[in-house]
């Protein structure tokens, strides 16, 4: 049993075990998310964070305040409403995410505190600001290729109507990566973290 900042917690209630109910309730069966194809930009994701973590602890620091539990409040309540548009799910699917809203601005608080501390040179504040854009910039780049994969049709008629191409100079239709649909985003969770 793991404790988090809100107390203790069963298995069930667990990330893992939460982001697992999501899944079943988007059709996976037990297992299948260990099949999903990665898009380059989620393995992107990962292995910054994960270099971060060797690189600077600052920079670290930087990624999971700023980059992370500052912006998932921000970001989950569209996403929540995307997926209640997109597919009708008992609402207990989404706790996983429901969570994050509330948890993560108490994160952010305890964060804040860790980046006072430590945010007291130039440098320091430097190699924060560095982890946090990183980290952001990172997020961006995997939202975009999601969007790419799962609204291919859409992108084409916006890349036309601008007249420009993906960032690789391809149409979406030249591109040779997988399809991975909407199940490409459990991976990124599935590395068998648990806060």
């Amino acid at each position: 049993m793991r404790t988090s900042t809100c107390g203790p917690q069963s298995f069930e209630r667990s990330h893992p075990a939460l982001y697992r109910r999501f899944l079943r309730a988007v059709g996976f069966g037990e297992g299948e998310w260990n099949q999903v194809l990665l898009l380059p930009a989620t393995r992107a994701f990962v292995q910054l964070h994960l270099d971060m973590t060797l690189r600077s602890w600052l920079e670290a620091l930087g990624a999971v305040g700023p980059g992370h539990e500052w912006a998932i409040p921000l970001m989950f309540p569209h996403l929540v409403a995307g997926i209640e548009q997109s597919q009708p799910l008992d609402p207990a699917a989404l706790e996983y995410f429901q969570l994050h809203i509330n948890l993560d601005v108490e994160h952010g608080k305890a964060l804040e505190e860790g980046l006072r501390r430590w945010a007291t040179t130039d440098q320091h504040q430097e190699e924060i600001r560095r982890g946090a854009h990183r980290s952001l910039d990172a997020r961006a780049a995997f939202w975009s290729a999601l969007s790419e994969q799962l609204f291919e049709d859409r992108h084409e008629e916006l890349i036309r109507a601008r007249g420009t191409k993906r960032a690789d100079g391809k149409s979406a239709r030249e591109s040779n990566e997988p399809r991975a649909g909407g199940r490409v985003d459990a991976q990124i969770h599935e590395g068998g973290h648990d806060r």
